[in-house]
C-alpha cells in the first residue's frame, strides 16, 4: 500500500528524497553565551541609569510645575488686590 506520504512531491524527487534531512541543533558555545551574557546585563544597566535620568528630569518638571503654579496664584491674588 502507498499513502500521500509515501509518495514523494515533484519538489524531493531524486537523490535528496532518499537522504535523511540531518537535524542540527546548535548551542551557543560558553564564551558565546558569556558574551551575550555580559551584553545583556550592559544593556540592562544603560537603561537603569536611563529610566533614573528620565525620573530625575520628569521630578525637576513637577517641581518647575509647582513653582509656575505657586507664581501664577501669587500674581493672581495681587492682580485680585489691585483690582479691588
Amino acid at each position: 500500500l502507498s499513502t500521500a506520504a509515501d509518495t514523494p512531491t515533484s519538489a524531493s524527487t531524486g537523490l535528496s528524497a532518499l537522504l535523511p534531512v540531518p537535524q542540527v541543533h546548535l548551542k551557543p558555545s560558553s564564551a558565546s553565551t558569556s558574551r551575550i551574557d555580559v551584553a545583556r546585563e550592559s544593556l540592562a544597566d544603560a537603561n537603569r541609569a536611563e529610566i533614573e535620568q528620565l525620573r530625575a528630569a520628569l521630578a525637576a518638571k513637577k517641581a518647575h510645575e509647582q513653582e509656575l503654579v505657586s507664581r501664577l496664584d501669587q500674581v493672581q491674588r495681587e492682580l485680585m488686590t489691585v483690582a479691588a
